[in-house]
């Protein structure tokens, strides 16, 4: 499965992108900027070369992610899941990549009904590592 994880740069964006590398998943990342190196310390090295990175700002207001999911649906034929860290797009944004065919999934970070990912338990690991349990 091809997956485009929007956002993908940070943290919780590098441990979906683990989650889904180790499924075996074909992972296109679109983040603001092409910063690699969180990602290859949670997911590992050849994850992160093994990357197709588009560079952008894509879920403010979805329209990016619109026009990405049309390209990919174009070229591959089939549209792409959308995994967004924070879903910061409106419900007409997400009716429309719903139109063109994408499941559209995000972290609970941000209350949206397309939230499907529960990282509070990977927070909370991270926290305790951090305070030392």
């Amino acid at each position: 499965m091809r997956v485009l994880v929007t956002g993908g740069k940070g943290f919780l964006g590098a441990w979906i992108m683990r989650r889904l590398a180790r499924r075996g998943c074909a992972l296109r990342v679109f983040d603001i900027a092409e910063d690699r190196r969180l990602i290859a310390r949670i997911a590992g090295a050849d994850v992160a070369s093994r990357l197709d990175w588009w560079t952008g700002d894509i879920v403010s207001s979805g329209q990016t992610m619109i026009e990405t999911v049309r390209v990919i649906r174009n070229l591959a034929k089939t549209p792409p899941v959308c995994v967004a860290v924070h879903a910061l797009f409106s419900a007409a944004t997400e009716a429309e990549l719903v139109r063109l065919g994408s499941k559209v999934v995000s972290t609970n970070t941000v209350g949206h009904p397309t939230n499907a990912i529960d990282v509070s338990e990977a927070i909370s690991g991270c926290v305790q590592d951090l305070v030392g349990r």
